[in-house]
């Protein structure tokens, strides 16, 4: 046991604290997105939290990763996963 601040602290119980979160950007040649995207997410522990990037994502913070890291210890213990959602997918002005 480790003195911090004058109160004991547990190097376990800081690791709870901290979600392992990875950011990835897969991509397919053949088009086989999902499948793509699995053979990434395979190879990280059960615990682990996975932010899955399209190419063309644009973080409008400094601290996005701070942001993710906060949501997930406020609320990560009454979900599995998180989603968002988009703009202007499939716009014609776009295409």
């Amino acid at each position: 046991m480790k003195e911090h601040l004058g109160q004991p602290f547990f190097e376990e119980a800081q690791e709870l604290l901290m979600p392992k979160i990875y950011y990835i950007q897969p991509y397919s040649l053949d088009m086989h997105y999902g499948t793509e995207i699995n053979s990434y997410i395979e190879k990280f522990e059960d615990d682990s939290w996975i932010c899955v990037l399209d190419y063309d994502v644009l973080f409008l913070t400094p601290d996005f990763g701070r942001v993710i890291h906060n949501v997930i210890v406020e609320h990560g213990d009454d979900t599995d996963l998180f989603t968002c959602q988009t703009n202007r997918l499939g716009n014609a002005k776009r295409c």
